[in-house]
């Protein structure tokens, strides 16, 4: 590691914010959820007395076990059949009648029906699809940057890092028509906005399906390499899918793979513009963007945990959790637990070991982790051979925030030609 390196360590905690907004000493674990706290003021809350109250609880959202530390974290998330991912891993339910709200496939179920929906997950978004798409991912980031440099300046999480991950999604898909294109993007939006109204979600996810069963027709008559000839020739419990299936797998691909992965790649934009010497060190070891991206996952995770159903009584750190409990997986708290990363709440590039839980672990680990790192590294280096001219506008004035409950996003990143 050069000295460079070594002064972009340094920096971080002078430029970028620290956790020190710190809710009230008051504040303690009984109101904690996403809803009531900044990201800084909750990591800052979920680091307080971690080795002399390791399982706090929450009577928030109907109440909650948090586990923070790496290792309970861990553990729960690679024990499936104690900590069960059915019926819902988010809280609150949305309104209305559930079955009005078709669940994402496999994150909310358990074995064997989790099985039979990451099997055919995997089969479309699988480690193979990176280097597939790769090129139209850098084609996409270059001719946005070079927009952004042409006006003057923009902003990098509106027009640069939500665009990226979506674009992908639709290529791994297979929609790809401008018309097709937009008529997708146009219901991604609205069933975004619509997660917690039952009534209107179902209204966006039945013209998705429609929209899907319609591909799928097609593929089966003129397949091509994509996902929706994957669906249109899958062999699904010896059927083939029918229009709800087919809308419940492109809605998880969708909303799984929009505003997590635009967060990332917002947050490792933020990490490289608002550090000078990151920057300046990053553009001459290209070698370490790897470790910029895996350190960018960890310190600002983009999903902040999902909620387990405790399926029999058992104790943690001698509490008592009772079957029928709610347990809150902060991967986030893990992610900067100091038992496990040296000095966890700076951004180093000289971090040998990183093995953070960002995208889970075990059987419900994230399938898109490959497509999302992708896309960071080519954004990120995009970034760094076309918009050596752009500054952030105001660094000072960069907000964080929750969106859609346990999703940690910077809304806005604006910058300008210096």
């Amino acid at each position: 590691m050069s000295d460079n390196a070594h002064d972009a360590n340094r920096a971080q905690q002078n430029v970028m914010p620290s956790d020190t907004a710190l809710p009230p000493e008051t504040a303690d674990f009984s109101r904690f959820s996403t809803y009531n706290y900044t990201p800084l003021e909750a990591r800052a809350l979920l680091d307080r007395d971690r080795l002399t109250n390791p399982v706090p609880y929450s009577e928030e959202l109907g109440g909650f076990h948090i586990f923070r530390n790496f290792e309970d974290v861990k553990r729960g998330l690679t024990n499936f059949g104690l900590y069960a991912s059915s019926p819902s891993v988010q809280r609150p339910l949305p309104k209305g009648d559930i079955r009005d709200h078709p669940q994402a496939v496999a994150i909310n179920s358990d074995p064997p029906e989790h099985s039979k929906w990451r099997k055919l997950l995997v089969a479309g978004m699988n480690a193979g699809v990176p280097a597939r798409i790769e090129e139209r991912v850098r084609a996409d980031a270059a001719e946005l940057i070079d927009a952004i440099v042409a006006n003057g300046g923009g902003d990098l999480a509106a027009d640069l890092a939500h665009q990226i991950p979506q674009r992908a999604i639709f290529y791994v898909l297979g929609f790809e028509r401008d018309a097709e294109l937009s008529g997708v993007h146009d219901i991604t939006q609205k069933l975004l906005g619509s997660m917690r109204d039952s009534a209107e979600y179902r209204k966006n996810f039945d013209s998705l399906a429609a929209m899907g069963l319609r591909a799928v027709a097609e593929r089966r008559h003129t397949p091509r390499d994509d996902f929706m000839t994957v669906l249109a020739n899958y062999d699904f419990d010896g059927r083939p899918l029918d229009a709800e299936e087919v809308g419940r797998v492109i809605a998880t691909l969708l909303i799984g793979g929009s505003g997590t992965a635009a967060s990332t790649i917002t947050s490792l934009l933020w990490n490289i513009f608002a550090q000078p010497q990151v920057r300046n060190v990053l553009n001459g070891n290209a070698d370490l963007m790897p470790v910029a991206v895996e350190e960018t996952l960890r310190l600002w995770t983009p999903f902040f945990a999902l909620y387990r159903n405790v399926t029999e009584d058992h104790e943690v750190h001698g509490k008592r959790i009772a079957k029928g409990d709610t347990v809150y997986m902060c991967w986030q708290a893990a992610n900067l637990d100091p038992q496990q990363f040296e000095a966890p709440h700076q951004f180093r590039l000289d971090r040998a070991e990183n093995r953070h839980l960002t995208f889970g672990l075990g059987r419900h680990s994230c399938i898109g982790a490959p497509t999302a790192r992708m896309e960071m590294r080519v954004v990120a280096e995009e970034m760094l051979k076309r918009g050596s001219a752009l500054q952030l506008a105001k660094p000072e004035d960069v907000q964080l925030c929750f969106e859609g409950s346990e999703t940690f996003a910077i809304p806005s990143l604006p910058v300008t030609c210096g």
